[in-house]
């Protein structure tokens, strides 16, 4: 199945089809078991639902889509089925969970495949979820500004999201149920601009309905870390919920690498020049021969260079900020009177100097971000604007 590859770290997902007819949790998971369609957890739901798949974590790649079919097929062998027609209640859904926090180190497609295979594994041998128990896999949280735009552009633009679903998975329409979750007011809007921190959004987004909102952050301080996108309706066709899931996960992307990217931090282990004369050449014998005094394990106290050299306190400090400028700031370490087991002292004695053989040198960026497009369509391809824009035309016939 075709794919969208970022550039950037993956962003791990899972989704909660849910099933009507002849079915129940646990038929359906002895059908699983049948046909070894392994990672899947079952349960029971509201409403006309009868069961609900859980996936384990997925990141988009054809092969988290062909497991997706596998068990699409699976489900409807042991009777699953969907209400073409919104019941009473809405019908069935399919939940979207999205982490808020990128995979380190997953990009290509190939990657991307071994993650998902591990996360089955780990899922089917364990019950829980790779992220649950290695949190050292994944990058930190995104943002409270990259929260705050992917909510809003998503608000400002709930016409056309509301235009890629049947009319029963849009508030105020004939069957909505309370149970997809209520969409954004301006009041919600309004409340998430104004909010300083995390924590203030997600009280704005959770105050009025809990969990039960289109865009549900409930999970987002807990330990699951998630947004939850509860509007898609339930499907037994893959390219139905992978084309949603790829729709956010771009819209995430997007905001994450373009509109408003993090400093990008480097760290890089230096070595200092071995010998005074290799970093100061072959004249300037005070300079080079206070670097090789301070070249050592102990280091070495001011007092110890005023005798060697002739020079003054004053001097002393000078000519450490010289070295310093030649080999880094982080290279060369101030010995206190404190660090030598002193509790007092004359400071010429006690205070020295040592230059580390390495030292971390650390640099941050500070990309700048492009906001002059926020389209819920900036970077998608033309093969996903075709779709979405045909079933927009398929939904407005029925």
């Amino acid at each position: 199945m075709p794919v969208q590859i970022h550039d950037s770290n993956a962003i791990p997902f899972g989704f909660e089809p849910e099933f009507s007819g002849s079915v129940t949790p646990t038929s359906l998971a002895a059908q699983y078991r049948s046909d070894n369609i392994e990672g899947w957890k079952t349960c029971a739901d509201c409403g006309v639902v009868n069961a609900e798949a859980n996936s384990p974590i997925f990141v988009d790649c054809a092969f988290a889509w062909a497991a997706t079919e596998d068990m699409f097929n699976s489900s409807m062998r042991a009777g699953a089925t969907v209400p073409h027609t919104a019941q009473s209640r809405g019908g069935c859904g399919c939940h979207v969970h999205m982490s808020t926090r990128p995979l380190l180190n997953v990009k290509t497609e190939r990657e991307r495949e071994m993650f998902c295979r591990e996360s089955i594994a780990h899922t089917a041998r364990t019950g829980r979820y790779i992220t649950q128990d290695r949190p050292e896999i994944l990058a930190d949280p995104i943002t409270t500004e990259q929260l705050r735009d992917i909510i809003l552009r998503m608000y400002d633009q709930q016409a056309i999201i509301n235009s890629l679903h049947p009319q029963s998975r849009t508030e105020g329409r004939p069957n909505f149920s309370q149970f997809m979750g209520h969409q954004m007011t301006e009041r919600h809007a309004s409340r998430v601009r104004r909010a300083t921190d995390t924590r203030g959004i997600v009280t704005a987004m959770t105050e009025t309905h809990g969990k039960f909102m289109n865009i549900n952050l409930s999970n987002f301080t807990s330990g699951k870390k998630t947004i939850e996108f509860r509007q898609a309706a339930g499907t037994t066709e893959t390219v139905k919920i992978q084309k949603w899931v790829q729709l956010l996960l771009n819209i995430a992307a997007q905001t994450i690498d373009t509109r408003l990217p993090v400093p990008t931090t480097t760290t890089v282990t230096q070595t200092t020049p071995a010998r005074g004369a290799d970093a100061f050449g072959p004249q300037g014998h005070r300079i080079r021969n206070i670097y090789d005094m301070a070249r050592t394990a102990a280091g070495v106290t001011t007092q110890e260079i005023m005798l060697a050299t002739g020079i003054s306190e004053v001097s002393v400090r000078r000519t450490i900020t010289e070295i310093r400028n030649r080999i880094g700031n982080a290279g060369c370490e101030t010995i206190t009177s404190l660090s030598q087991g002193h509790s007092q002292g004359d400071g010429t004695d006690l205070t020295g100097y040592r230059v580390l053989e390495t030292f971390n040198h650390t640099t941050t960026s500070a990309p700048t971000g492009d906001l002059t497009n926020p389209s819920i369509w900036a970077g998608t391809t033309d093969e996903d604007y075709d779709y979405w824009f045909d079933r927009i035309d398929a939904l407005a016939r029925r």
